[in-house]
C-alpha cells in the first residue's frame, strides 16, 4: 500500500516520513495562495 502526500507517492514508509519531516521544518514553502 503506498503512501501519499501531496499527491507524490512514496514507495516506503522511510520516504514518507522524511518529507513530513521536510514539511514541518519548512512549512512556508508549502503554504498554498
Amino acid at each position: 500500500k503506498k503512501k501519499t502526500l501531496y499527491n507524490r507517492y512514496y514507495e516506503t514508509f522511510a520516504e514518507f516520513k522524511a518529507a513530513c519531516e521536510e514539511f514541518f521544518r519548512n512549512p512556508s514553502k508549502y503554504q498554498r495562495g
